[in-house]
């Protein structure tokens, strides 16, 4: 179901081999509509969007402002009109980790489905989580006042782990017997989080259609008022999705 354009055999065999039974558990769960709008996503990747090489497996955006912001002290983003931010997504599925016998293939195909749950909520979202903390990492590149950037680095974490919440979560909801098998075990802190979040005791219903498709709203409960007014903010600001191919033709 998923489309993959890496270098990686085993990747490539496996999503080709469990098609059927991968596209069968996420229409189980997020239904005909939410799977094809996730579908339809999908024309953001290509052969760019994948790499083979890095330390660890992940999703992760390259983003890229126009116009100008102002932050305030509580966090609060005065944003001019038309205040754009453009997000191109982006898997690193290194090939050694994948093609490594001695890492059980389990562990492997988790990991796949877990990145690709990332994917998930960004397709579902019009400002997805990953679109504040990649303009979160691009402000704090800038030449900022130290206690700005002091904040806002708290605001990344708070979100990133709130994001891995949440996909964690979905994980969960997709292939049950990951955890309930003991392959794999969560994080402490992510247990702690789910818990504290209350994402852990949802039923299944009420976590896709209440954080999943509306984290913004579910966060303003447990986020820190810094990281939430920033939150907030972002319903001014012009969220485009682009392929990872516009950006590198823009600056050959």
């Amino acid at each position: 179901m998923f489309p993959y354009y890496g270098n990686c055999g085993f990747i490539a065999d496996y999503l080709e081999q469990k098609k059927d039974v991968i596209e069968i558990a996420y229409r189980s769960v997020l239904g005909n509509d939410l799977l094809e709008d996730v579908k339809s996503s999908f024309g953001l990747l290509g052969k760019g969007s994948f790499r083979d090489s890095g330390e660890s497996t992940c999703m992760y955006l390259q983003s890229s402002l126009k116009g100008k912001c102002r932050v305030k002290d509580n966090g609060e983003i005065d944003f001019e009109d038309g205040f754009t931010i453009k997000i191109y997504p982006s898997f690193v599925f290194p090939k050694d980790f994948f093609e490594n016998p001695r890492v059980s293939s389990a562990q492997k195909h988790y990991l796949i489905f877990h990145e690709w749950n990332h994917f998930i909520g960004f397709a579902l979202n019009e400002i997805p989580i990953s679109s504040v903390i990649a303009f979160l990492k691009k402000t704090l590149k800038a030449d900022v006042k130290e206690n700005y950037r002091e904040k806002a680095e708290k605001a990344r974490e708070e979100l990133q782990e709130y994001e891995e919440c949440i996909t964690a979560r979905l994980d969960w909801e997709m292939f049950p017997w990951f955890f309930s098998s003991g392959t794999i075990r969560l994080a402490e802190k992510t247990k702690q989080n789910l818990a504290e979040w209350g994402i852990d005791s949802m039923p299944e219903e009420e976590f896709v259609y209440d954080v999943l498709l509306n984290w913004r709203r579910h966060g303003e409960k447990g986020l820190s008022e810094f990281t939430g007014n920033i939150v907030k903010s972002f319903s001014g600001v012009n969220v485009v999705k682009k392929n990872i191919a516009e950006l590198k033709s823009t600056s050959s």
